[in-house]
């Protein structure tokens, strides 16, 4: 799993992905929308996610909450573009951390999967 320590503002960069070969693109589309602080690109300042944000809230339902709608938001355009056809996002909660899990299908039909551990104290 990838985490993402928001303590130390650190990303660790292991990711435990479950790709078919063809869709490889779009799992790495995914990542690196999750992973890219939002903001933070010249050539689109909506893209990546607001993951980053979460650093120091605390382990509490609305941080899981947040982590979830943290995720549909950065992957929005990737559905709205018809590249990803079907989203699943789950959350677990922890001790010090959420655990994020998506799963979908291109517009191929093609599966992908993607784990990740998002660290929150």
């Amino acid at each position: 799993m990838s985490r993402i320590d928001t303590v130390a503002d650190d990303l660790a960069t292991t990711p435990s992905l479950d790709l078919a070969t063809t869709a490889s693109a779009l799992g790495d589309a995914m990542y690196l929308r999750l992973m890219t602080e939002r903001g933070t690109c010249w050539w689109d300042p909506t893209f990546g996610s607001r993951l980053h944000e979460l650093r120091s809230r605390g382990l509490t339902e609305s941080t899981v909450a947040r982590v979830e709608d943290a995720a549909r938001e950065a992957l929005a355009p990737l559905t709205s573009s018809g590249e990803l056809t079907e989203l699943s996002v789950t959350v677990t909660q922890a001790p010090n951390r959420v655990d994020l899990t998506l799963s979908g299908q291109d517009n191929r039909r093609r599966k992908i999967a993607l784990s990740l551990e998002v660290i929150v104290l």
